[in-house]
């Protein structure tokens, strides 16, 4: 009776660790929307924007992320470039918001910064990836997803 008690305390251990590294092989890449982009400052040569992200985890497994790069398009014009280097974690199932610091410079951004100031709501467009750690390594996730976000003065 003990040995086949041990046997399935084995057997269960054995089909777990094959579940787990089953889920850390087959990472689904998070969907990472913008739910907001806020005007924090405006200058003569350049504007800071808070960008809030939604980034939901569709895994089966909390993600430790390390990094997040994207950019961001609204109505079809180039708006931002979004580098996350601060750690963060994306809990298995669930949704975190981070709120990103980007300065925007007038030069390179005029039409977008356009549509997003004279506009309550706009289009855009992001697509990038954000970087994990696995128990067997680093883990770089494509995304891109499309909506509608509000803008706040």
């Amino acid at each position: 009776m003990r040995k086949l008690l041990l046997a399935a305390a084995v057997a269960a251990v054995t089909l777990t660790g094959c579940a787990t590294l089953n889920a850390w092989t087959n990472l689904q890449p998070p969907h990472v929307e913008v739910a907001a982009i806020k005007l924090v400052s405006i200058g003569l040569t350049s504007g800071t924007f808070d960008v809030t992200l939604r980034v939901n985890n569709p895994n089966s497994v909390t993600l430790d992320g390390t990094g997040l790069t994207a950019t961001i398009d609204a109505k079809g014009n180039r708006f931002a470039q979004v580098d996350l280097t601060n750690a963060f974690t994306l809990p298995k199932g669930e949704g975190v918001s981070l709120v990103v610091p980007v300065l925007v410079q007038w030069s390179g951004a005029t039409a977008a910064v356009r549509e997003l100031i004279g506009a309550g709501s706009v289009p855009y467009t992001i697509g990038g990836r954000v970087t994990v750690d696995t128990p067997i390594g680093a883990r770089g996730l494509d995304f891109s997803t499309s909506g509608t976000v509000s803008v706040v003065r």
